[in-house]
């Protein structure tokens, strides 16, 4: 068996981890423009169906204890949101790393930290491909200036496995910087291939909400009038927090767009567009937006209190004791500025995460009643649903997926967009149902 499977169930997630582990080079990570991300593609004749593309691949099963078992530290009861020692507000002291960064420059400066105490001999990070927009790529920051050029988030789906080949055939120490599923990918091929384990130093992850894919640029950016085969690179978190996009066109000229919207017709474009529509697949199904097997997981704090935020800051959980020991001695070294977050906070900010974990049942349920595969995780059948509403948030995703490849359906996107808002903030608020019907009868702007 190889991934042909996992990109045909549509389970693939783009982690890139399937090509450096086949032994006889038969996978190759390409960018598939129909679908919008990048997918293995397998070359049947070097195929000889050793299994092990398959085995590392966390887009068919994530088994969270067994992978644990390796970041020596426990799941609590708080299952869906992992082992937590602490929760904090942290940003860099460095102004320029804080100013160039998307939430206050806390990896940047910490990573630099660990290279200046000479903890590290490298750092594996994202970096956008200013010539190819949707082709970001991972690399090895091996010094503080190589680590400059993975600041900002990219919101697009980036393959590691390159990386990995790299890091088998260096000495030394590294940090690696990713979301959830790269996360996973790593701990599953560090079980195949030991020998990577020693390498890895601190895990530091990051919250996603959904890796995006090609096609919401393809509608969103035409409605700005922005034509995208004209584009030559994004930034999607540039200047002042909570940043802009920053489009570079083959002529040279730059294009920035804000997310601070002066219409209601300009933000629900947005939203469309870059809140699930256009998703990767596999990411409907995603049940660890929290990056629960990091040492270290950093966001946005999305907090009242830090509306008018100008520079950014990162909400960051610590969750092993290494984890821990690292962030005190940046703090006392004068890398970092730490102020106090409760958990609550926390919860607050990710309560998207909850709702993903607790109601991977029900995706589980409807899936298989539409006959969609979904993926195999080991707590599926111990946690309870978070709320009813999310039968009509799966039917929905399952309606996203048979629209998003057909454009000459994209119309549908809105509307259904639209209802959905309107069921979940009135509906599971316990609001009337009369005063969403009003709402149906009129329109939508």
């Amino acid at each position: 068996m190889n991934v042909s499977n996992v990109v045909n169930n549509d389970l693939c997630l783009s982690c890139g981890f399937c090509e450096p582990a086949c032994p006889n080079n038969a996978v190759n990570i390409k960018f598939d423009t129909q679908k919008g991300y990048h997918i293995p593609e397998i070359n049947e004749l070097k195929c000889d169906n050793s299994g092990l593309c398959y085995a590392v691949c966390p887009g068919v099963e994530v088994d969270f204890s067994e992978l644990n078992s390796n970041r020596k530290c426990t799941i609590p009861e708080f299952q869906h949101f992992g082992n937590v020692l602490s929760t904090s507000v942290l940003f860099a002291n460095n102004r320029e790393i804080r100013k160039n960064a998307a939430s206050g420059g806390f990896i940047t400066a910490l990573i630099n930290y660990l290279f200046d105490s000479k903890q590290i001999d490298g750092a594996i990070v994202t970096k956008n491909s200013y010539d190819q927009p949707f082709n970001p790529v991972g690399y090895i920051a091996r010094n503080k200036e190589d680590l400059l050029k993975s600041q900002m988030s990219i919101y697009h789906t980036v393959p590691m496995g390159k990386v990995m080949t790299e890091l088998q055939q260096s000495s030394g120490k590294y940090v690696f910087v990713g979301i959830a599923c790269q996360t996973h990918g790593l701990l599953k091929y560090m079980q195949i291939f030991p020998e990577i384990k020693d390498k890895i130093f601190l895990i530091l992850g990051t919250f996603c909400g959904g890796y995006q894919t090609s096609l919401a640029h393809e509608y969103y950016f035409p409605k700005q009038g922005i034509d995208i085969s004209k584009m030559k690179s994004i930034d999607y978190r540039y200047g002042e927090f909570p940043g802009q996009f920053n489009l570079g066109l083959n002529n040279g000229e730059k294009i920035e767009i804000g997310r601070r919207f002066k219409t209601k017709k300009k933000a629900n474009q947005y939203s469309v567009a870059f809140n699930s529509s256009f998703y990767v697949p596999r990411c409907y199904t995603c049940a660890d937006k929290g990056n629960i097997l990091s040492d270290i997981t950093a966001g946005d704090p999305w907090l009242p209190k830090f509306k008018n935020e100008k520079l950014g800051k990162s909400l960051i959980v610590s969750r092993t004791e290494l984890g821990e020991k690292l962030i005190n001695e940046a703090i006392n070294s004068g890398y970092l500025t730490k102020e106090d977050a409760k958990f609550k906070d926390v919860m607050d900010v990710q309560k998207f995460d909850r709702e993903r974990h607790g109601n991977q049942l029900a995706y589980k349920k409807v899936f298989s009643f539409f006959n969609k595969p979904y993926p195999k995780y080991s707590f599926i059948g111990k946690v309870k649903i978070y709320n009813r509403f999310v039968y009509f948030r799966v039917v929905a995703d399952v309606i996203r997926l048979n629209i998003r490849e057909r454009k000459s359906l994209w119309f549908l996107l809105r509307p259904l967009y639209f209802v959905e808002s309107q069921i979940k903030n009135y509906f599971i608020n316990n609001k009337p149902l009369e005063y969403l019907a009003k709402r149906l009868k009129g329109k939508w702007s």
